[in-house]
């Protein structure tokens, strides 16, 4: 996870980049214009690129200015961005028409990392970004003047719906908001089984990212799960295929002996952005049946005949609603034959509230639970779920689980996994797992539900989860 603040990513990955589409909204105040949202998107694409999507934009959408409301789209040189950043940071935009004046000046040392801000445009090859924000309060003039607008004259029922359709982003009128996305241009684009003990890796990268490291770890399920072998292999221009600016690599990993139920994970790492892209652990029998087309699972199948594919990535990854991305993640466990039961506070809250109190309030809480049975040893999983900060999340299940070990058998191992639909910290993933409570943001949650996909096993699952829940160190992937 990586945790460099906004202005060091950018100086690193500067490089890549081409172009500046920039998205901006103003709201004109008596004589004084003001910038009250605004999307910067840094790109490969060159400027008549990022033009041509503006010119569709504007044919789709029409009229760009209501009332005092207006919107304004530039195709910038990234060669411009130091002079964009001491315009902000002096709270004015120079445009021709007239200077843009913010409410207040944009602090660059308080602009924060968020993750699913706006979604990607283009590169599906490339879906890893990170995405930035900082906001400057609106005064009380400004505030009371944009919701008293009216913007169904070109077509939108609110402000803050004109907003995000042109900016192609979900943003929110509470403040002035100002959200940066830095695409990572390098990911994992293919693996396969090459021969019977070895695999094929395909990577691809911008050059100005070279080095990495392509690390694959190889796990056996006898060692309940660890890592058994690593191999790491450095990305550098020589041993690349080189078109444009990007590199194309396809690597050849030998090991020693490959088994149906063991399983390959790989990691794209560089030396100061740290990870930057995780292909999920997939089983060995997967590849094999993938040439006998024998994917993907016919449950799965069945599943997406009543949820669509789309709708249910959307459900674990995009919702405000806490219900549906509780019973999204009960559905994901489901279909790997983990069978759970989903306990949603409109229906359990008084149960769940007394279960765990101090001094009269409640200070334990889980959203769902799971059962996996193999052999003679049987785990009891404890699911929590978030919106938002995992923190109380942690204590809450920590205390459930204290509870719990009062009533089940010592046969059963209780294991604990927070789901949570944002990015978590490195330092909060490293106090769960302190706590052996497995971490699954929203980046492995995505490679959670790729692994069903190709095939996840229930005990692969299980064994994912047991990997996150234990505190160890392994070095940089």
């Amino acid at each position: 996870m990586i945790e460099l603040p906004f202005t060091k990513m950018l100086e690193i990955l500067g490089k890549t980049y081409k172009s500046i589409d920039w998205r901006f909204a103003t709201f004109k105040l008596g004589e004084t214009s003001y910038c009250i949202q605004s999307v910067m998107r840094f790109t490969r694409e060159n400027l008549e690129e990022v033009k041509r999507v503006h010119d569709s934009l504007q044919g789709m959408l029409g009229e760009s200015r209501s009332g005092d409301l207006s919107i304004h789209l530039k195709a910038l040189p990234f060669s411009n961005w130091h002079e964009i950043h001491d315009q902000l940071s002096n709270g004015i935009i120079k445009e021709p028409m007239g200077d843009i004046r913010l409410v207040g000046s944009l602090d660059f040392g308080k602009v924060f990392k968020s993750s699913g801000l706006i979604p990607e445009l283009k590169d599906a090859d490339f879906p890893k970004k990170e995405d930035f924000f900082t906001d400057i309060g609106l005064n009380n003039g400004l505030d009371k003047a944009i919701k008293g607008l009216n913007t169904w004259s070109v077509g939108f029922p609110s402000v803050q719906i004109f907003i995000q359709s042109w900016f192609q982003a979900d943003v929110y009128l509470a403040g002035s908001r100002f959200i940066f996305s830095l695409p990572l241009y390098a990911s994992i684009i293919g693996r396969d089984l090459a021969q019977e003990n070895s695999l094929t890796i395909k990577v691809k990268s911008n050059i100005h990212l070279l080095p990495l490291k392509l690390s694959t770890l190889l796990y056996n399920q006898k060692y309940r799960g660890w890592p058994v072998v690593k191999k790491s292999i450095d990305l550098i221009t020589e041993k690349a295929q080189i078109k444009e600016d990007i590199a194309y690599f396809e690597l050849n990993i030998p090991f020693t002996k490959l088994e149906s139920e063991d399983e390959v994970s790989s990691h794209l790492t560089h030396e100061m952005l740290g990870l930057i892209d995780e292909e999920s652990r997939v089983n060995i029998g997967y590849f094999e049946s993938k040439k006998k087309g024998l994917l993907p699972p016919s449950f799965l199948l069945a599943f997406q005949r009543f949820c669509l594919k789309e709708d249910f990535k959307n459900y674990l990854s995009d919702t405000t609603d806490k219900d549906r991305f509780e019973w999204a993640i009960m559905s994901l466990l489901s279909l790997t034959n983990i069978p759970t039961i989903w306990l949603p506070s409109k229906w359990f809250k008084e149960v769940r509230d007394s279960l765990v109190t101090k001094e009269g309030k409640s200070v334990g809480g889980i959203d769902g639970l799971g059962y996996s049975k193999k052999d003679q040893r049987s785990t009891l999983l404890l699911i929590g779920c978030t919106l938002g900060d995992i923190k109380d999340d942690i204590e809450k299940m920590i205390n459930v689980k204290r509870e719990l070990e009062k009533e089940v058998g010592p046969d059963v191992t209780i294991l604990q996994a927070i789901f949570a639909q944002r990015k978590v910290s490195a330092g909060l993933d490293e106090q769960a797992g302190k706590s052996h409570i497995a971490i699954f943001d929203i980046d492995r949650i995505k490679n959670l539900y790729e692994s069903i996909e190709k095939g996840a096993t229930t005990e692969s699952v299980i064994s994912m989860i047991r990997y996150y829940a234990t505190p160890h160190d392994l070095g940089a992937w």
